[in-house]
């Protein structure tokens, strides 16, 4: 299984469980809310900034140079 697919699936079993009880909690203005799925799911979206993340972060320590002595 891929890094990726293994982040997802962490980050989906976590999403699972946070939602239901995240949901409730939100603030609400009184007025009637749309509650319009989106395209992608909050763990989609998850995958995606943490994997850009985690490349970016490889890409900066990869491009790091020790002076030569």
């Amino acid at each position: 299984m891929s890094m990726l697919i293994a982040m997802f699936c962490e980050i989906d079993d976590f999403c699972k469980g946070f939602e239901p009880l995240y949901t409730p909690r939100l603030l609400q203005s009184g007025q009637r809310q749309r509650t319009r799925q989106t395209g992608l799911t909050l763990s989609e979206l998850m995958t995606i900034r943490s994997s850009s993340i985690s490349i970016a972060a490889t890409t900066a320590t990869s491009n790091i140079t020790t002076p030569s002595m």
